[in-house]
C-alpha cells in the first residue's frame, strides 16, 4: 500500500516537473545565445600590428610573397608568416675574417651645412633692352656703304653711310639763310632741331654752319653703339622713311637663360648665387646671380625660365651659345649619407648602422634632398652614428642567407603552430608562456585561469567554459584577431 503511494507520488512529481524542467534548458540555452551574439557583434575592429604580412614556402623557404599563391617550383600553397620590424633591426653579428672578407668600409655622419644644387641647360642670348634698331627718319638714297657686313662692331658716332637727301638739303638752306637774317633766329633754330631729328650729327650741323654752304651728299653716323646683326641695305638704294636700315646689339651684358625643370622652380629665387659653364671653352665658368624667374610654365618643355645676367667684357661669350646653368641652394643645416651607403629596395630606404666592432643593424631611414653625392636624413640616423659605405650590399646578402637557413631550420616549428590544439591544464607550455588572453575569444567571458587550454600560433589561448574551446579550433584564425592583448 505505502510502495503504491510512493510510485503515485514520483509519477505526479515527475510529471509536473517536465515542464519546469523544459523552461530551465530553453533559458539557459536562450542565454548563452544572445551573450555568443552579442559578443560576435561587438567591436569587430582589431589592433594594429606592427607586423608585414608575407608568404613563403615551406619546402623553398627563399620563396617569398607579400600575398597568398603558391609556389612556382613546387606548387604548393605560399605559408603566412610575419616579419617584425625587430627582426628586420635584429644585428648581425661577423667574425673578424667575414668583415675583412666583405672588405666593409664605414663613415661616421656628422651635422654640416647643406647646399642643394639645381643644374639646367641654358642659352646666352641678347638682353631685350640692348637689342635696337636704326630706322631712316628721312627720304633718300645711299651714295656710299661704311658699315656693310653683318657682325661688324659699330661704335656711337661711328659713320655708317652717305646719303643723299633733299628734305635734309631743303632743311640746311632754311637753316643758312635763316642764319644770315637778323630777324630770322627763332627759325634758324627751328631749322637746327629739324636736323637733329633727322639723325644727322650736331657737329656736322656745326660744320655746315660754319661754312655757310651745304654739299649734296651728307654723313649718317651710329647712334649708338652694337654689333650688326641685320643689314637691310645696298648702296644706291633707296629708301623711305621709316625704313629698317640695321638691327644691332650690345653684346656688353648678356643674359644666360636656364630652362628649369618645374619640379625644380619652386626652389630658384631671385638673389641666388649661380655658376654658368661653357663646355665648349674647357668648361669655363661665369659667377652671376638670379635677376629673374619667370612666372609662365612652357606646356612643352615643362620648364620655367630663369635669367642670369653676366658681363661680357672680353667678348668670350656669344649669343647662342649653349651651357650649363648651376643655381646654389642653401639648406641650412643637417645630416647627410653618401648615396652607396644606401639601400633602395623599393618600398624603403635601408642603411647597414654599425653597432659595435662586429656587429652591424639594418636600419630605415628616411631621405630627403639629394645634395651632391649624398641624400640628406631626414629621421633614422642621429649625428655621430656610423654607417657601412663599402660591403653593405654583401652584409644584405649574408643576411639574407642566414635568414633563409633559419626560415627553413624552424618551418616544422612553424607549421605545428599554425594549428590549434587542445592542451590539458598541465602542460609545461602553460607555465613557460603564460595564458596569452585575460577574455575570452568565443563568448568575451574573464577566464578563471583553469581551462580549458588551445595551443595556436606559439601561444597558449584559455578559455571560460567547455565547448568554446571546441568552437575555437573550428575556425582558429577568426576568434584569434579578436583577443584582446
Amino acid at each position: 500500500m505505502n510502495s503504491n503511494k510512493n510510485n503515485n507520488f514520483g509519477n505526479l512529481f515527475l510529471t509536473n516537473s517536465i515542464p519546469l524542467i523544459v523552461a530551465i534548458f530553453i533559458l539557459i540555452i536562450g542565454i548563452v545565445t544572445i551573450t555568443g551574439c552579442k559578443q560576435e557583434s561587438g567591436d569587430k575592429n582589431t589592433a594594429l600590428s606592427t607586423t608585414e604580412e608575407q608568404y613563403y614556402c615551406p619546402m623553398h623557404p627563399t620563396v617569398h610573397s607579400s600575398k597568398p599563391g603558391v609556389c612556382p617550383i613546387c606548387h604548393m600553397d605560399l605559408v603566412k608568416k610575419t616579419v617584425t620590424d625587430a627582426q628586420i633591426n635584429s644585428d648581425l653579428h661577423l667574425q673578424e675574417e667575414e668583415v675583412n672578407a666583405a672588405q666593409v668600409r664605414t663613415v661616421k655622419i656628422a651635422e654640416s651645412p647643406l647646399a642643394r644644387e639645381i643644374s639646367a641647360y641654358s642659352t646666352i642670348e641678347v638682353p631685350e633692352d640692348q637689342k635696337r634698331i636704326v630706322s631712316a627718319k628721312f627720304s633718300g638714297r645711299i651714295e656710299v656703304l661704311y658699315a656693310a657686313k653683318t657682325g661688324m662692331v659699330i661704335h656711337k658716332g661711328e659713320k655708317l653711310f652717305t646719303a643723299y637727301s633733299p628734305d635734309v638739303l631743303k632743311t640746311f638752306r632754311e637753316l643758312i639763310t635763316a642764319k644770315n637774317s637778323p630777324g630770322d633766329q627763332a627759325l634758324a633754330q627751328m631749322a637746327r632741331q629739324k636736323l637733329l631729328l633727322f639723325g644727322l650729327s650736331q657737329d656736322y650741323i656745326a660744320s655746315v654752319e660754319k661754312q655757310n654752304a651745304v654739299e649734296n651728299i651728307f654723313p649718317y653716323n651710329a647712334p649708338f653703339a652694337g654689333i650688326i646683326v641685320k643689314k637691310n641695305i645696298q648702296e644706291g638704294a633707296y629708301f623711305a622713311e621709316g625704313t629698317v636700315l640695321y638691327e644691332l646689339s650690345d653684346i656688353s651684358r648678356l643674359w644666360s637663360v636656364a630652362e628649369v625643370y618645374e619640379q625644380d622652380a619652386a626652389s630658384v629665387k631671385q638673389g641666388m648665387e649661380a655658376v654658368v659653364i661653357l663646355p665648349g671653352q674647357s668648361a669655363k665658368t661665369y659667377k652671376g646671380v638670379v635677376e629673374y624667374v619667370s612666372p609662365l610654365l612652357d606646356r612643352q618643355k615643362r620648364t620655367v625660365q630663369v635669367r642670369i645676367p653676366l658681363h661680357n667684357d672680353n667678348g668670350q661669350l656669344r649669343p647662342g651659345m649653349y651651357a650649363n646653368t648651376v643655381v646654389k641652394i642653401s639648406m641650412g643645416k643637417g645630416i647627410v649619407v653618401p648615396t652607396d651607403a644606401i639601400i633602395f629596395t623599393g618600398r624603403r630606404e635601408l642603411v647597414w648602422l654599425k653597432t659595435s666592432t662586429k656587429s652591424f643593424r639594418m636600419q630605415e631611414v628616411k631621405i630627403g634632398a639629394k645634395v651632391g653625392e649624398q641624400y640628406q636624413i631626414i629621421s633614422g640616423l642621429k649625428a655621430g652614428d656610423e654607417v657601412v659605405l663599402n660591403g653593405n650590399y654583401l652584409l644584405d646578402s649574408e643576411n639574407r642567407l642566414r635568414k633563409s637557413i633559419e626560415s627553413e631550420d624552424n618551418t616544422t616549428t612553424e607549421l605545428e603552430n599554425m594549428k590549434a590544439v587542445s592542451i590539458p591544464p598541465n602542460d609545461p607550455r602553460i607555465k613557460q608562456l603564460g595564458v596569452y588572453n585575460k577574455n575570452c575569444p568565443v563568448q568575451g567571458e574573464e577566464i578563471n585561469g583553469e581551462g580549458p587550454f588551445v595551443f595556436y600560433r606559439g601561444k597558449v589561448i584559455g578559455f571560460c567554459c567547455n565547448g568554446c574551446d571546441g568552437k575555437f579550433k573550428q575556425n582558429p584564425e577568426k576568434y584569434f584577431q579578436k583577443i584582446k592583448k
